[in-house]
């Protein structure tokens, strides 16, 4: 698996989420219309996940209630490192 450093996700149209890997451990962050990042305490640091599937299933199972029929999580962005 490539070493990702940094997803964007977008959430059913709806917001963006950055995830972003930083000592061993995954975090995310709700990013809003103006750019600015604010921490999700709702999804825990992810340490032990190994892949970018993972990640998205993490993320489907916390904001399956967002879906509608025209929408899915879409990566917006992938940065190696």
């Amino acid at each position: 698996m490539a070493q990702y450093r940094r997803i964007r996700v977008d959430v059913y149209g709806r917001f963006e989420v950055e995830v972003i890997r930083r000592h061993g451990a995954w975090t995310a962050y709700r990013r809003g219309a103006d750019g600015k990042r604010g921490l999700m305490s709702e999804l825990a640091p992810w340490p032990e996940v190994t892949s970018l599937e993972a990640i998205l299933e993490d993320l489907e199972a916390t904001f399956h209630e967002l879906a509608g029929p025209d929408h899915e999580l879409k990566v917006v962005d992938l940065q190696v490192g």
